[in-house]
């Protein structure tokens, strides 16, 4: 990373879970309607998957925006600690995210 690369790059990552709203929308919608339909559990539970692996793999790299600031000393331990546990929760990955880069 350059001096701005960093944040840059914390900015795309936004971007994509913004991308991904709707994606949750749409998978909670569908993971809900097929528990009405026989073996619509093994869909729903399909679905539930498929919302862990997008939040993963936007928490992944979010987290490792924020350990290389933290090498920098641009910030605390505490601080990357706890939002990077922030990115993997449903909801405030993406809250955590906006306030991440009005902060950062």
């Amino acid at each position: 990373f350059n001096n701005n690369g960093n944040t840059d790059f914390m900015k795309n990552i936004l971007y994509v879970k913004f991308l991904h709203i709707p994606a949750y929308i749409f998978i909670f919608i569908l993971g809900f309607a097929m528990l009405t339909v026989p073996l619509g559990f093994i869909i729903t539970i399909c679905c539930f998957i498929a919302d862990c692996w997008s939040i993963f793999f936007t928490g992944l790299p979010m987290t490792f925006a924020l350990i290389a600031k933290y090498r920098r000393k641009k910030i605390s331990k505490k601080f990357a600690v706890v939002h990077s546990i922030l990115a993997f929760i449903f909801c405030l990955d993406i809250i955590d995210g906006v306030y991440l880069k009005r902060k950062l």
